[in-house]
């Protein structure tokens, strides 16, 4: 039975029972959706904190609108962050972006493999200190957001205090994230992401995002 599924990456085929276990996608492949993850992320974040620090007197004009639109944002942005670092099998991850260039390393096009094995020890590290706030991430995820856990129902607050999470801990995530993806993108075909850059700073610009907002809730 053929299915047909709409989603942001186009239309998808597939089929009852499909096998998905032997797809391998190449590194271009997997640093190019990564990047966008972080892009997603990062825009999510920005709009909430652009929220978070606008005028008052501008959130008043529809505080239910505001107040979810925020809560929204900041769910998502926890996602996004989760999916970099998802330790389902099979998933997409930073990691296997670290295990596939470890294993394909002379294949780069623009470093060595020593330069690559350098990277992917440059990027262990960076991942190690972001440990701390992942977990919080990972508990959030799991407990909360992609699924309701029992516990967080009766106690709603031990969630916040067990799994502290800042918004600063969440760009910090998201700029570790890149950082690493831009170097494996240098040394895969020499480019980085710089245009998009431009397009968060943008984003997260409190007025620009709070004037967009009030616009679009007075004309729903």
């Amino acid at each position: 039975m053929q299915k047909r599924l709409e989603s942001r990456f186009g239309p998808v085929h597939c089929s009852d029972g499909a096998h998905v276990g032997n797809v391998k996608p190449t590194i271009n492949q997997i640093v190019t959706n990564l990047k966008n993850e972080v892009l997603f992320g990062k825009t999510y974040l920005g709009i909430a904190k652009g929220l978070a620090g606008a005028d008052p007197v501008v959130l008043s004009t529809s505080r239910t609108f505001f107040g979810l639109t925020l809560e929204a944002c900041l769910q998502m942005s926890q996602m996004f962050a989760a999916k970099l670092y998802d330790k389902t099998s099979g998933a997409v991850t930073v990691k296997s972006l670290l295990d596939a260039a470890q294993s394909q390393a002379g294949m780069f096009k623009h470093g060595t493999p020593q330069e690559v094995s350098e990277a992917v020890k440059e990027a262990e590290t960076r991942i190690a200190a972001l440990v701390p706030i992942l977990k919080s991430v990972q508990d959030r995820r799991n407990q909360a957001l992609a699924h309701l856990d029992p516990r967080t129902v009766t106690n709603p607050a031990a969630l916040d205090v067990n799994a502290k999470l800042t918004l600063a801990d969440l760009e910090k995530v998201f700029a570790e994230t890149g950082a690493i993806l831009n170097e494996f993108s240098r040394l895969w075909q020499d480019t980085r992401n710089i245009a998009r850059r431009v397009f968060l700073v943008y984003c997260s610009k409190p007025v620009i995002i709070a004037r967009v907002l009030c616009f679009i809730s007075q004309t729903l």
